[in-house]
Order: C-alpha cells, then structure tokens, then sequence
C-alpha cells in the first residue's frame, strides 16, 4: 500500500492526466449513447411510418375485397335471384311463400358476418321482407329511418354505402346500431322506385376486420366518405360525425394525392397521418399513429441514457475540472504572475505557457546573474565588515577571495581611520534613513578622493553614523602617519564645505597583516568618543587618553546642588554660572567617567522636574522626556551644556505658567464666593483664606497682583455697588440697604458712601430720582 503512495506521490502529473482522459473517455462514451439513441429513435419513427402506411393499405385491401365481393354477391342476387325478385314484385304472399323468402334472405346473410340484415321493399304490395323480424308494411316496418331514405331520395342521389345509425325497437327490445347500408334499387317508369333490396352492414364487424392482428391500438384505423363523414371508427362516438372541419381532414380532403403522410398535432399529441383515397368505394382510408405512445418506450430508454449520460459526463467533468485545475493551476499561477510582474515576456504576438515559462527562466537566469553582479559590493562590504571586527576567519587571508570582491591590497600594512558624523540625533529628525545614507555616500566619496591618489582605501559603512577607512600602506613610518592625519582633517573640511555636515575623525594604529586590522579599527573607533572633550567637526588626535592629564573622578555635588536651587528659584545667572563650573570640572575626566556625572546630573534634573513641574498633561510630558532624551548621547560637552540650559529654561517657564494658572483658579474662587456672600457681614479675609487652602500673606500678595487692590478694599468696593443700584431701583431706607448689603455699622456706610459718590444715600436717590 504504501508502495502505491510514494509512487503515486512520485508520478502525481501522470496518473493526473489518466484521470482526464478516462473523463473524456467517459464523455465520449456518453455523447455516443446520445447519438446511438437518436440513431434508434430515428428507425423507430421511420419504421412507424411504414408500419402505418402498411396498416392503412391492409385495411384498403381489405375493405375494398369484403365490400366489392359483398356488393356484387348481393347484386347478383338482386338481379337474379328467384325469390328475391318474387318477393320484389309479387302482388300477394300466402305463409309458404312468406317462409321460403324469408328463409331465402337468412340463407345469404347466414355465411357473411359482414351482413347485420336485409330488406326487400315491394312498392306493389307495401310489404317489406327483412332478417330481423316478420314481415310487415312499410307503414310498420320497424325501421322507420331506411323508409325515410328510400321515400326522399332517388337512387341515383344516393351513395353506394350510407353511414347512419338506427335505433330499432323489435318485439319490445330497443336495438342501436351503427350501419353501413347499400341500396339495390330498379325504378318505374315515371323514376319512381318500384322495389328495392337493402343490405345493411355492421360497422363494428367492419372495423374489427379493419383492426385485426393489431393487440394495441398504436394505430387507429377509420374511414371517411367524400363529404368526411366517418363511415366506419373504432370508437363509437365519431361514427356518422362530419369531421371535414378538422385541420388534418381539411387537408387530406384538399390533397391531390390518391396516398400520403404527414405529422400534424391533435389535443396536444403528435400524430403520424396516413391516407388512402379509394376511387371505386368513394372512401378514405385513413390511420392515425400515436407518436407518444409508440416512442414511449424508447423516449423512456432514450431519458434514461440521457439522465445516465449527463451524471457520467457531470461525474467526469468534475474529476477532469478536479485534475485539470491540479495539473494546470500552478502552471496558470506561475503564468500569470510571470506576465503580471514581467509584460514585456510575453511579446506582442500570443504564445504557449510553456514559452512563457521556458522565457521567463531565461530572464530570471540573467536576472540572477545580474543580481550576483550586484551583490558583490554588498559582499565586499560585508567582508571588509568582517575583516575590521575580526570575524573573517581563514577567509580574511585569503588574497584570492579579496580580487574576487573587486579588493585590491597590496600590501600587507593597514591603518584604520574612523570618519563619525556629528548631531546624528538630529540629522535623523530632519531627515530619513535614504536621505542619511547619501550623506554618508557622499562623505565616503570624498575621503576616496582625497585619499586614493596615494594610498589604497576601501570606504565601509559600518553603522549608523560611522563611516570606516581601511587604508593600506607600503610602510608604517611616521611620514606617512602624518600624512594620513593631514588627509583626515581634510576630509572633515570638505564634508562640512560641501555637505554642510559635520564629521569627527580619527586614525587608529598601523598593523601588519589582515588578521590584526581588528587592533587598529577599534582604538580608532573609541577616540571619536573624546569628540565629547574636544569638540566636533575635526581629528581627535591617537591615544588622546594618553596625552591628557586626568584628574581622579569626583562628582561635583556642590555644583549640582547650586544649580537645582538656583532652577527652582528661578535664579538664572547662579544655575547657568553652576552649570559652566560643572563642564569645565568633569572635562578633565576620562570618557566613561564624563558620561556617569552627565548621566547623574540628568536623573537629578529628571526629579527636580517632576517636582516642579505638573506632568499630568501628556504633551508636557513628553516634551520634557524629548528634551532631556537629547541629554544621554551628547557629541560634545559645548552641545550637552546647551540642551541642559534649554531644558532648565523650558523646566522654569512651565513652572511659571502652571503658577500662574494656579494663582488665576485661587482669584477666581475668591472672588465667586464673595460675588455669593458680599451681604454676610463676617465675610474676611480669613474665610477666604480657608476657602482656597491657602496662607494669609500669599492670598493677599496674589488677589493685589491680579485684581489691583485689597482683598478688603474689593469687597467694600462691591458692597456700595450693590447699595447703590437698590436705592434707585428699590424704596427701602437706606439704612436697611446698608444692612442688606453687608455693612454692620451703618453711620460708616454712610460715611463710605458719602466718600465715594460724594452724597449721602438719600441725597443721591432724590438726585437719581429728578
């Protein structure tokens, strides 16, 4: 089992396309079913055409034999016979010679089972002689309908065979029957009849004749005269019916043919229409073959194999679709992506899918080989990376490796230089990394050509703001060295002239040997960190740890100290006099001991911060943490010293704004509760006080800076408004407004008005009131 697996796994696209043309098998077996059963049907329908034409010539044949040889039988008999001619022409009948008439007429109708029955009319004696009853006169004869035929028409209007139907009543039993009746007449000499002999027919014998052999009426047989009356049918209901008014007698009455054919529909069926026109009988034969009825089981087989034929075709279409999507989907995804990402494969003229893809790996192959073209300075530079971090291995002395990266060094003396560009924070504020990365293109290219003309160099981007030089040299002499500085601070030049950037540079030591260049890569890297001492935009000169004169590391407590009181006492000079003082002291430390007091002074402004400063609001916030994140990564302790003032400043108006806000809120309830209590004559300055939380001596300074005067002076103010406006708009007596408004004493009410508006309060009613 498992065998069969791994090798299905194996050959999936070929048992995939068996799986299709056994489907298409399977259609093709279906569409042939179709056309087999058609081909059936076909046959079927002509064999049914000829099977009725055949039944109509049968029933032809055999009326015009049964009905001739019976005309001409009884004709003879008429003409010649004895006693038919005694019984036409006799004057008187004893009983003898009514008996042997009688038995006469039984005997010629006894071997015909054609033959129902058979009158003699004799005119003479008005007597009438028949097979179905006794003889009688015309007057009683029992039917009364053959009287009426014979006494209104003539002979020779008369058609050789009458279609009716009779209804006789004999010995009291009532009989209908449907007839076929032939007159044999001779007339007098005035054309009058003088005796007649009636044959009468029976047309249920007649069409059982017609339908004989057939066990199924597929075919129905029936005859029609000239004038389309049905002369003889299976079915009762249509006999002596006039049927010329339908569309298929109408048509085969018009027809010039003596025979034909043709489907016509009849109540919603189609049926075969077959007739014969007999000159001799003046009749047409005419057979009507039920397709539907016929067919219906090969319709039935037909369905079946249809029905059969579209759940195979289904079934194998829905496998072939399963197979062909399995086998052709991810050629048509393949396809279509090729086209989508690649218009230009597919030419203007329409081609096959596998030219598509036979293309398109043409083109990928050369695109590949152009993508190894260009990831080779990629490579290079990932090399060179490797090499000055000392991580090459065997490969970083393999002189083969670096020709094939396009690396020439002929030499085996290396001197790592470091180019470091400056306020690379900022830089990366203004603009993106694309942008970043061009500086930096711009700056290698200028160091490549102000250093190739005498030393081979190979320019690496190491980082993000660092740019390395592995320049190699014949000689490790101090000439050189010192050209090498010369050319360094050159390119520090022309970086700041032409890319108005700024860019700190340093040379490590001269090494023998790729495998060391890690030893000259790495001093030079740590000596741009004393850019932080001294200064951006140039060399830091080699081993500048070595040339300075370091002081033991002490954090300038004192100084720190000075320069919080002085931010929170908003004494400026003191903090940026403390702040000069602390760069100048930790200057003469090593770098990473420079980095922890910065780093300190930062966490102590973090806090002082905080501490004066209401950081609830989120932009305040994160401007301060913008600014003092500026802090951690100086280039330089001129740039620290500058950010460190801007946040202080920025620290110190925050502090001053917020005061002030708060100051503004404090006045503002002061002066909502004494609006609300101006007329409770203990309102003070000690309520207010405890209103707002605040000291006496701070409620008094903040009310006289926001509003111009006294807390008291204020409320006296608003109390001789609110008396003068009562007395104009009200009648009380002005003591009584004194007291409403607030005063306890009214003489000095009286006396602080009188001040104010010059009046008294009743003087200046009567004036307001004139």
């Amino acid at each position: 089992m498992n065998h069969w697996k791994e090798a299905l796994k194996r050959k999936n696209v070929l048992f995939n396309l068996i799986f299709s043309y056994v489907c298409i098998g399977f259609v093709l077996i279906g569409v042939l079913s179709v056309v087999i059963i058609n081909r059936v049907s076909e046959d079927v329908s002509r064999n049914l055409s000829k099977a009725s034409e055949d039944k109509v010539h049968q029933s032809y044949y055999t009326a015009d034999l049964l009905l001739t040889s019976t005309y001409n039988n009884f004709y003879n008999h008429f003409s010649k016979n004895e006693k038919i001619l005694s019984a036409m022409y006799g004057h008187q009948f004893n009983t003898v010679e009514t008996g042997a008439i009688n038995q006469q007429l039984s005997d010629l109708i006894a071997n015909n089972p054609l033959v129902y029955s058979l009158y003699v009319y004799n005119f003479r004696a008005n007597t009438v002689f028949s097979t179905l009853n006794t003889t009688s006169s015309m007057e009683q004869f029992f039917d009364r309908g053959m009287n009426v035929i014979l006494q209104q028409n003539k002979p020779y209007r008369l058609d050789y065979f009458i279609p009716r139907t009779e209804t006789f009543k004999i010995n009291d039993k009532t009989t209908e029957k449907n007839l076929i009746t032939v007159v044999y007449s001779n007339l007098k000499s005035d054309g009058s009849m003088d005796a007649a002999m009636v044959v009468n027919l029976d047309q249920n014998v007649l069409q059982q004749l017609l339908n004989r052999g057939e066990q199924e009426k597929v075919i129905q047989t029936f005859i029609i005269n000239e004038k389309g009356t049905v002369v003889s049918h299976d079915d009762s209901h249509f006999l002596n019916r006039n049927l010329k008014d339908r569309s298929d007698m109408e048509r085969i009455m018009a027809a010039s043919d003596k025979s034909g054919s043709f489907e016509n529909q009849l109540d919603g069926k189609t049926y075969l229409t077959t007739y014969i026109k007999s000159d001799r009988l003046g009749w047409t034969f005419i057979g009507l073959a039920d397709y539907d009825r016929l067919l219906a089981p090969i319709y039935q087989l037909k369905t079946f194999i249809i029905w059969v034929t579209v759940l195979f075709a289904t079934i194998a279409l829905g496998i072939a679709f399963f197979f062909t999507k399995t086998i052709y989907s991810p050629i048509y995804r393949l396809v279509h992506k090729l086209l989508a990402d690649a218009p230009s494969v597919a030419g203007t003229q329409p081609i096959h899918e596998l030219d598509v893809l036979a293309r398109s790996f043409s083109a990928l192959e050369e695109k590949i080989r152009g993508l190894q073209t260009e990831a080779v300075p990629a490579k290079k530079t990932e090399f060179l990376r490797a090499l000055l971090q000392g991580t090459g291995g065997r490969e970083q002395e393999d002189k083969s490796k670096w020709s094939g990266l396009g690396i020439q060094f002929p030499y085996d003396t290396f001197t790592s230089g470091v180019l470091r560009l400056d306020g690379y924070a900022e830089l990366f504020g203004r603009y993106d990394l694309l942008d970043i990365s061009l500086l930096k293109y711009g700056a290698g290219n200028i160091a490549a050509e102000v250093i190739s003309p005498t030393y081979h160099v190979e320019v690496v981007d190491v980082s993000d703001d660092t740019l390395a030089l592995l320049i190699c040299t014949e000689d490790d002499g101090a000439e050189s060295r010192q050209q090498m500085e010369s050319m360094l601070r050159q390119i520090t030049v022309y970086v700041k002239q032409y890319l108005k950037i700024s860019v700190t540079a340093a040379l490590g030591p001269s090494v023998n040997g790729a495998g060391q260049i890690k030893t000259s890569w790495s001093p030079a890297l740590h000596m741009t960190q004393y850019r932080l001492s001294f200064g951006t935009g140039d060399l830091i000169p080699f081993a500048a740890e070595t040339l300075m004169d370091f002081r033991e590391y002490e954090y300038p407590m004192d100084l720190e100290k000075q320069m919080m009181d002085g931010v929170k006492s908003g004494e400026a000079d003191k903090w940026r006099e403390a702040l000069t003082e602390f760069i100048d002291r930790i200057r003469e430390n090593k770098f990473d001991e420079m980095m922890l007091a910065l780093n300190q002074l930062v966490l102590v402004a973090e806090r002082a911060t905080a501490a004066m400063v209401d950081l609830s609001n989120d932009d305040i916030r994160y401007e301060l943490e913008s600014l003092r994140n500026k802090l951690r990564q100086p280039d330089s302790l001129e740039q620290f010293e500058a950010r460190f003032v801007e946040l202080c400043e920025r620290t110190m108006s925050l502090r001053d704004q917020q005061f002030m806000g708060k100051t503004r809120k404090s006045v503002e309830r002061i002066l909502d509760y004494i609006h609300e209590h101006y007329t409770d004559p203990n309102l003070n300055l000690d309520i207010l006080v405890e209103i707002v939380g605040l000291s006496t001596n701070y409620v008094r300074k903040i009310f006289k800076e926001q509003m111009g005067i006294s807390v008291s002076q204020y409320i006296t103010e608003l109390r001789l408004q609110k008396a003068e406006e009562q007395l104009v708009r009200t009648s009380e007596p002005a003591k009584r407004i004194g007291e409403l408004v607030g005063f306890e004493n009214t003489s000095y009410f009286f006396v602080l008005f009188k001040k104010k508006y010059g009046k008294t309060p009743d003087h200046y009613r009567k004036d307001q009131a004139s």
